[in-house]
């Protein structure tokens, strides 16, 4: 017989959260994974990933004793702030490469002037 474990636990001790983690995780990680794939504009990869590594994030932070008061509230919490620092990691480095690319381009162009005649046998 299986039973089912729920997030309104008696107790509300980490320890219960700790010793459950993984059983209460899967049962809000449809939940959890629709708000990673709003959050990334539906592309379903970076939706896993971030998932997965606020998944992590999670687990480090119970097992470091995080106070916890509604858990299915505090893991959405967790998962919106690392999608958040995912996106502006991923713009930092557009950015980065976006300046990379230009500053190369710019080391193998020729200035011409519109004045200027180019000799064709040059």
């Amino acid at each position: 017989m299986s039973e089912t474990l729920t997030l309104s636990y008696e107790s509300g001790s980490i320890e219960y959260i700790k010793d459950n983690f993984w059983e209460l995780w899967q049962q809000e990680w449809e939940s959890l994974y629709r708000c990673c794939l709003k959050q990334m504009g539906n592309n379903p990869t970076l939706a896993e990933d971030a998932l997965s590594q606020g998944m992590l994030k999670a687990w480090e932070k119970v097992q470091a004793g995080a106070r916890i008061a509604n858990l299915k509230a505090w893991l959405r919490r967790v998962i919106d702030n690392h999608c958040t620092d995912v996106l502006r990691s991923l713009g930092r480095e557009a950015k980065r490469t976006e300046s990379i690319e230009s500053v190369a381009s710019f080391e193998n162009e020729v200035l011409v002037y519109q004045d200027e005649e180019i000799d064709p046998a040059a």
